[in-house]
């Protein structure tokens, strides 16, 4: 059976503290997932500098299209993590950009870090 894809873009589900507030940390999700999950048949994919979903546009969500549809053969389904600032304009734009595609995708974020001891990322 084929793998599921999970895109980390970045957010809040991704970040950790800093000295300059929250920053996207690129082991945050693989570790959890690699600890919680080792039966889980993914593969993990960055293919993008992590963001805040606030810095996000038009032009980033074309880019994530563009990958999804040069990548999403070799797949059963996409979850794709994403900030909640911009994820309802980043869905309603993936809908046009991926209309063609009949293949599960799912978009999620948090309010806290995963890194965060209550949050609801899990």
């Amino acid at each position: 059976m084929k793998p599921i894809l999970i895109i980390n873009l970045g957010g809040t589900i991704c970040m950790c503290p800093s000295e300059s507030g929250l920053i996207p940390d690129s082991h945050i999700l693989p570790d959890f997932l690699a600890k919680h999950h080792q039966d889980f048949n993914f593969v993990y994919k960055e293919p993008f500098e992590l963001i805040d979903s606030s810095q996000a546009n038009n032009v980033y969500w074309y880019q994530c299209a563009q990958y999804i549809m040069e990548h999403h053969n070799d797949y059963r389904g996409i979850i794709i993590t994403h900030g909640t600032d911009t994820m309802a304009y980043f869905a309603s734009s993936l809908r046009f950009y991926l209309a063609s595609i009949s293949l599960p995708i799912i978009i999620t974020g948090s309010q806290l870090p995963l890194s965060h001891k209550d949050n609801d990322a899990i």
